[in-house]
């Protein structure tokens, strides 16, 4: 069911996300662990849902004050 299938990338990408701020893992490291097979099309799907590259949540966490 479409419904369900786009529910359960979300819930894939805000495990990436969380994993993106403990900023442990690349942004690389974090879209193969969370089941994405192509780093483009998990920027992109990031992207759309949160309106921010993956690579800068990762940034931003790395900045100190």
């Amino acid at each position: 069911h479409p419904r369900v299938r786009r529910q359960r990338q979300m819930c894939i990408r805000d495990r990436a996300y969380k994993l993106l701020k403990e900023g442990k893992e690349s942004v690389s490291e974090v879209c193969w662990s969370v089941g994405f097979h192509s780093r483009s099309h998990f920027t992109t799907a990031f992207k759309r849902q949160y309106n921010i590259l993956p690579s800068d949540i990762a940034a931003r966490d790395m900045t100190c004050c």
